[in-house]
C-alpha cells in the first residue's frame, strides 16, 4: 500500500524551477571569472566558503539578489514605463530610501 507513492511519507519533491534557480546563482558566482557554468560557480562558491563562511554566505546572497534583480528587471520596466522610468535606476532608489529610513536609527547618521 502506498510503496510507489512519495503522498503522506513528508519527502519533499525537489521542484525544477528550484533547480534552476540554484544553477541560475551558481552561473552568476561564475561570472565573476567570466566562466559562467554552474561547475564553475560551484567551485568559486566552495573557495569563499573555504576563506570563511561570512565570505561564502555574502557571495552567494550578492548572486541571489543579481539574478533576482536580473528577473525582475523586465516586470518593472513594464510598470515604470507608463512613469517615464527607468528599470535600472530602481536599485538605487530603493538602496536611497532604505538608508535614508535608517537615519532616525542609526544614530551617528544624521541627515545633512
Amino acid at each position: 500500500m502506498g510503496q510507489g507513492n512519495d503522498e503522506g511519507n513528508g519527502a519533499a519533491a525537489v521542484h525544477p524551477r528550484s533547480v534552476t534557480l540554484v544553477a541560475e546563482v551558481l552561473r552568476s558566482v561564475a561570472q565573476v571569472d567570466f566562466m559562467p557554468s554552474v561547475v564553475c560557480g560551484l567551485l568559486f562558491a566552495a573557495a569563499l566558503f573555504a576563506a570563511g563562511p561570512r565570505y561564502g554566505l555574502y557571495g552567494l546572497l550578492g548572486s541571489t539578489v543579481s539574478t533576482a534583480a536580473t528577473v525582475l528587471t523586465p516586470a518593472l520596466a513594464a510598470v515604470s514605463a507608463p512613469f517615464g522610468g527607468h528599470a535600472f535606476t530602481w536599485p538605487f532608489v530603493l538602496t536611497t530610501m532604505l538608508f535614508l529610513a535608517a537615519v532616525p536609527a542609526v544614530p551617528r547618521l544624521r541627515r545633512i
